[in-house]
């Protein structure tokens, strides 16, 4: 079978535009197709913000993937000529013997991460702009921040567009097969081969994808803004807070307000192209009462929404693996993946193009049969 490239990459959200933008500068000749504009809000890699931290309270094994993450941000950023990373300060509050906290001291302990552990007092004193549960301490990591998603995506395409890659947008993959030792890829624009296939599909992987049809689970969840009664305290950082609700978590201010989500996954999602992008009152409550409790110097009503999707997997870590040396594909990043898209799609890049990487991925391969 000719081949019209050397990779065909399905899906140019996050992880398919940092693998477009690493395998280009690998000097493949790469297509990218995206069924929508780049950069556009139907999927998961959306929207103004996303934190970056390396504390990771989830699991210390993420730890140097993020250490790679940080290098690469800074290599798209120094490429692109953009600053993409705000590094705000991240605070997190919860009990002391709590998951988030003492996953994020466990993390920074074994990989040596600057984080400081502040007790309540100290905390009420230090971090004005919120109302800290008594008997919560928090731990402030210095390093933690913010992505700019939607321009993160469109600087990896860019920088790889610049560097040969093609990318389709707007154009639909209705399948793909193996084919005479390759790949084909059948699209409204007609079929394109390559001898490798990098699916990052996000919401719709289990189109493509069998090994993760029934693993990997599609749930609604939404964020709001709310704008400020009072003048916002200075130097707010991003913050997070453990309770019995959740997991809470928002931004400092922005023009459009302050951006608070909650880390629940919501109701299911059978069709990500019908995705309920209304704010209901079930939605609206927990937030509203959050801001209510926990930033008493805003305004307690959402002023405006945005809807996400996340893509969960069983376990709620990722997956990143391959079906033979021709296909590789990542998926079910549970809502907590796109701060690694640069360093995924060094991961992906590497896979594809040897079958192994250097990268520490093993707990992230397919754990379970198809």
């Amino acid at each position: 079978m000719g081949s019209d490239y050397d990779v065909i990459v399905l899906g140019v959200g996050g992880m398919g535009s940092a693998a477009c933008w690493e395998l280009s500068r690998r000097g493949r000749r790469v297509l990218g197709v995206e069924q929508f504009p780049l950069a556009h809000a139907r999927g998961s890699s959306h929207g103004e913000t996303r934190l970056i931290r390396q504390a990771y309270f989830e699991h210390p094994d993420y730890v140097p993937l993020l250490k790679s993450a940080y290098a690469a941000w800074a290599e798209v950023e120094r490429e692109s000529r953009q600053t993409l990373f705000t590094r705000t300060g991240l605070v997190l509050f919860g009990p002391e013997d709590g998951t988030i906290v003492c996953g994020a001291q466990m993390s920074a302990k074994l990989y040596d991460i600057p984080l400081e552990t502040v007790g309540h007092a100290e905390a009420v004193k230090r971090f004005p702009a919120f109302n800290v549960p008594a008997g919560d301490v928090a731990v402030f990591e210095p390093g933690g921040g913010v992505l700019a998603v939607e321009r993160c995506v469109e600087a990896m395409a860019g920088i790889a567009q610049r560097q040969g890659c093609t990318v389709l947008e707007g154009t639909r993959v209705l399948g793909w097969t193996r084919k005479n030792g390759g790949i084909e890829v059948e699209t409204s624009a007609g079929a394109f081969r390559a001898p490798k296939l990098v699916v990052t599909a996000g919401a719709w992987s289990a189109e493509f994808l069998p090994q993760v049809r029934g693993k990997v689970d599609v749930r609604r969840v939404p964020v709001a803004w709310f704008k400020p009664r009072a003048a916002a305290p200075a130097a707010m950082p991003s913050f997070g807070f453990e309770g019995p609700g959740g997991f809470f978590y928002g931004f400092p201010p922005s023009g459009r307000g302050v951006k608070v989500g909650l880390h629940k996954p919501g109701a299911p999602v059978p069709d990500p192209m019908a995705l309920d992008r209304t704010l209901h009152a079930d939605d609206a409550r927990p937030l509203e009462d959050f801001v209510r409790e926990r930033l008493p110097w805003l305004t307690p009503v959402v002023v405006e929404h945005s809807v996400c999707m996340y893509s969960m997997s069983p376990d709620e870590h990722f997956i990143v693996d391959q079906d033979g040396p021709e296909v590789t594909y990542a998926a079910g990043f549970s809502g907590h993946g796109f701060k690694f898209a640069a360093v995924i799609g060094q991961v992906l890049a590497d896979l594809a193009e040897k079958g192994a990487t250097a990268h520490p991925i093993g707990f992230l391969r397919q754990r379970w049969p198809a």
